[in-house]
């Protein structure tokens, strides 16, 4: 039997651990990191989703959700008050983080669809990524996750990165037929939490 994958939002200590281990995986010894930038934030209007398999955890991704100019951390770098006027609620995510032996896998894309329900659940008509410009696998999967080039950070330098941007009703969308098939077949080993049942 296959362990079971599952994903909840970090609500506890030991949840807020295992989000800094698998930062600390990925970012700190793969990356290089500093422990300083591996830091899991408790800001009022910021999520951490947690994925794990079998117990274990091996993926995460932050969520900033915003409806007013100063909410979101990338407004350091981009500015975002054209989409609060147009949508009222942005959600940005960030830190996406998977353990290398599940890159490439089905977990990526369920992490994905996770981040979209709650993105639905939580009211948001937009989402926003930033990805490093040379990150080819980033740059080949996210039109196919109904994704466009909003532009590149204008604000301070994080580096050679672009912006993502999605509207919600397309974020997901765009699945071509094989990886929709997958989605479908992982779906029944996913536990949702019970306040997002009525969106899935």
């Amino acid at each position: 039997m296959m362990d079971k994958i599952t994903m909840h939002l970090a609500n506890t200590e030991q949840d807020v651990q295992e989000v800094y281990y698998v930062r600390r995986e990925v970012f700190g010894k793969e990356q290089g990191y500093r422990k300083q930038d591996l830091v899991v934030g408790s800001k009022p209007n910021e999520y951490h989703i947690l994925c794990k398999k079998g117990g274990v955890p091996i993926g995460a991704v932050t969520c900033e959700q915003g409806n007013s100019l100063g909410s979101i951390s990338l407004e350091q770098y981009f500015d975002l008050k054209p989409y609060y006027e147009q949508y009222g609620m942005v959600m940005y995510y960030s830190r996406h983080a998977i353990i290398k032996e599940y890159r490439g896998t089905t977990v990526a894309l369920a992490l994905y669809y996770f981040l979209w329900l709650f993105a639905k659940y939580r009211s948001c008509g937009f989402v926003v990524n930033v990805s490093r410009k040379d990150n080819k696998s980033v740059i080949a999967i996210m039109p196919k996750l109904g994704f466009k080039i909003a532009g590149e950070c204008i604000y301070g330098s994080i580096g050679e990165v672009c912006v993502w941007k999605a509207e919600l009703n397309d974020f997901l969308y765009d699945l071509d037929a094989r990886k929709s098939r997958a989605l479908h077949g992982i779906m029944p080993r996913i536990e949702l939490p019970e306040i997002m049942q009525s969106v899935s």
